[in-house]
């Protein structure tokens, strides 16, 4: 498994050629319509599996029976896959707690319900890159968000500030872009390039690269790092279950 990350600039200088374009020479439009299909991208290959990059098992506590989708200081839960009674990598019978999910969260029912900490494995909410070019006279608001060129990366403001570059942890987080995502956005961001041009034939080919680069990153993973996303749990439904 791969911790390594890429920076929007990257992408940028990956897919502009394709377009006829050097990422110095993109105009306004241009980027702007490049950033939309990034982030299309983006949220297809992050919901496509659970990549352990951006799906974590991790201990929080409930509140009033109910593990939210955000909570303060807390990475925001897109998806639950599993609710344990403790951490499924550290013993070898954990126990699936029952769960509903509601507008808030996931609701612990029945027996299993508890206010002691539980284990969650989750997906990470899929980032929306949007922000504008940093400055450093404006004003920024906690949840502001930000590009920052001298990194090449958006960034989200965390603590309200002025003058505090995005680098500076104490105010700003950064967006993390998994590297293993990076040749399929390339690919899917310039088919929706062609898409746009009204070249529909060259965007079909194109899609078909996007699909070969997902499915080699499948491989890679399953195959070469040999990933496993859980154990295998006991449930109410039988002794033993793979999630």
């Amino acid at each position: 498994m791969s911790n390594r990350t890429i920076t929007y600039d990257r992408f940028l200088g990956r897919v502009a050629p394709y377009t006829g374009v050097q990422k110095s020479d993109l105009n306004t439009d241009d980027k702007a319509a490049l950033l939309s299909f990034f982030n299309r991208a983006i949220r297809y290959i992050w919901e496509y599996d659970r990549w352990p990059e951006v799906c974590t098992i991790e201990t929080r506590t409930p509140s009033s029976n109910v593990i939210a989708w955000e909570q303060a200081g807390e990475t925001a839960i897109e998806s639950d896959f599993a609710i344990y009674d403790v951490d499924p990598h550290g013993t070898t019978a954990p126990v699936l707690q029952k769960y509903d999910l509601i507008t808030s969260g996931a609701k612990l029912i029945d027996e299993d319900a508890t206010t002691s900490a539980v284990y969650v494995w989750y997906r990470h909410q899929v980032p929306d890159f949007y922000g504008d070019d940093y400055s450093a006279t404006a004003t920024y608001a906690a949840d502001d968000q930000v590009y920052y060129d001298t990194s090449g990366e958006y960034y989200v403001c965390t603590a309200g500030t002025q003058g505090n570059a995005p680098n500076e942890t104490a105010y700003w987080t950064k967006l993390s872009i998994p590297f293993r995502f990076i040749d399929y956005c390339v690919a899917s961001a310039y088919a929706d390039w062609l898409r746009q041009d009204g070249q529909a034939s060259k965007a079909a080919l194109q899609d078909r690269t996007a699909v070969e680069a997902l499915d080699k990153e499948l491989d890679r993973l399953e195959r070469e790092e040999g990933y496993q996303t859980a154990p295998q749990v006991k449930t109410h439904l039988s002794n033993y279950d793979n999630i």
